[in-house]
């Protein structure tokens, strides 16, 4: 399967520099390293859950695709979240499920580094 990656222009300086997504620590989930993915290459970015207020960049403005041989090191969302290790971090991720307009179901992530190329 095929995953996409969306970032501002100042993520993509960094991400050119090695071609690879580094996992930030995710707030809502207890700061656990992750880097989000979505399984389609147009989505709406409420669907996407990328519609903050308070920062100033478009986080949409750069489009990255998940080299073919790290595939493997991206999950989809629900399978994730089905995984015992996954529990302390639930009520996180429904917090998130619950922003108006999301779609998790076209949510994916890694929790290691992954090989991208950028299209846009």
């Amino acid at each position: 399967m095929t995953y996409w990656h969306y970032s501002c222009r100042h993520s993509a300086e960094s991400i050119a520099e090695t071609g690879i997504l580094r996992p930030n620590a995710q707030p809502m989930l207890a700061r656990l390293p992750m880097t989000w993915f979505t399984t389609q290459r147009t989505a709406p970015r409420a669907a996407l859950g990328l519609t903050s207020v308070t920062l100033e960049c478009n986080r949409m403005e750069c489009l990255y695709r998940v080299v073919d041989e790290d595939e493997h090191l991206v999950v989809r969302w629900g399978d994730l979240k089905m995984a015992p290790d996954f529990a302390p971090y639930l009520t996180g991720a429904r917090r998130l499920e619950a922003a108006r307009g999301t779609k998790p179901g076209l949510w994916a992530v890694a929790l290691q580094p992954v090989r991208v190329e950028r299209l846009l």
